[in-house]
């Protein structure tokens, strides 16, 4: 039992010393010790603000790489490798949120994050990884990463792999829209954490996400426009409307909205700009209270 405890200890001392070192706490730390911010509205700052790097500026930040997959969503033909059309998708090798997901759920439910995350990202750039793919990207076998999909699979979680089966190819949502309905309905974040392996981070960016997309349905607006200005795929903006017409009327839907309804009204929601670091400095002055001065 000694033994147990011991590597349990090193392993969380272990985690402690790479976050130190992670570009997210170093943005919690300048924004927290150079403008005054609380720790925890610090953390939130820094997840925009390192999200606004990666996704939005496109910068390699050491942990983003380029690796050339087959073109197509629905790309499920068995034909080797050089008979498919190759592009070069942009994919995170690892993420600050990785620690975390180590830290409260496990090895197991960080390989597993990274396996979805991987999936997800090539699908936002019309490319499909195959099997042999993830395989050499996660040091993971074929076996067990059909084992840890299967179970998303049979939940219509749109996780897709070239070439799977058809019988597995039913999908209704991406992760953040079961997890969004599933809370609704009553379902724990712990619960689900445990079940599809994402972090709160990755948790808060949903509700951002979706609240954004709720803000605009409200005014009407269309979902090419809506995504046009937001960066957010029409298949997520048309899975969040759904969604919006099953949970309307639910009180936990009504509390959610209720509490975070400052958040909705952002710049993001009055502006036409399609500009991230105009809305990500709109945000911070209307959702942060910080007052940013034009350099000129």
């Amino acid at each position: 039992m000694g033994r147990i405890k011991i590597h349990k200890q090193n392993t969380k001392a272990q985690i402690h010393s790479v976050q130190s070192k992670s570009l997210f706490i170093w943005l919690v730390n300048q924004t927290q010790h150079r403008f005054g911010v609380a720790s925890e509205e610090a953390k939130l700052i820094a997840e925009k603000a390192e999200y606004l790097m990666s996704h939005q500026w496109k910068l390699l930040t050491g942990n983003r790489f380029f690796y050339p997959l087959s073109v197509g969503k629905e790309n499920h033909l068995k034909r080797a490798r050089s008979e498919h059309k190759q592009q070069n998708t942009c994919l995170t090798a690892f993420a600050y949120e990785d620690l975390e997901i180590h830290l409260n759920l496990g090895l197991k439910a960080m390989q597993n994050s990274r396996i979805f995350r991987l999936i997800e990202e090539s699908y936002a750039q019309n490319t499909l990884p195959s099997a042999r793919d993830l395989c050499l990207l996660t040091h993971t076998t074929a076996k067990s990463i059909r084992e840890r999909l299967i179970p998303l699979w049979n939940q219509g979680i749109r996780l897709p792999v070239q070439g799977m089966a058809r019988k597995y190819r039913n999908f209704h949502q991406f992760r953040s829209t079961y997890v969004l309905e599933h809370y609704f309905s009553g379902t724990s974040i712990h619960e689900l954490q445990s079940f599809l392996s994402f972090s709160d981070a990755l948790w808060h960016r949903w509700q951002r996400d979706f609240l954004q997309v709720l803000g605009y349905l409200q005014q009407s607006e269309q979902p090419g426009h809506i995504s046009s200005l937001t960066g957010i795929p029409l298949e997520t903006i048309s899975e969040y409307s759904n969604l919006l017409q099953q949970v309307q009327g639910l009180s936990s839907f009504e509390s959610f909205s209720t509490a975070y309804q400052e958040c909705a009204v952002s710049s993001s929601f009055t502006s036409e700009t399609t500009d991230p670091d105009t809305q990500f400095i709109d945000d911070l002055e209307l959702n942060h209270n910080c007052k940013i001065q034009n350099v000129s």
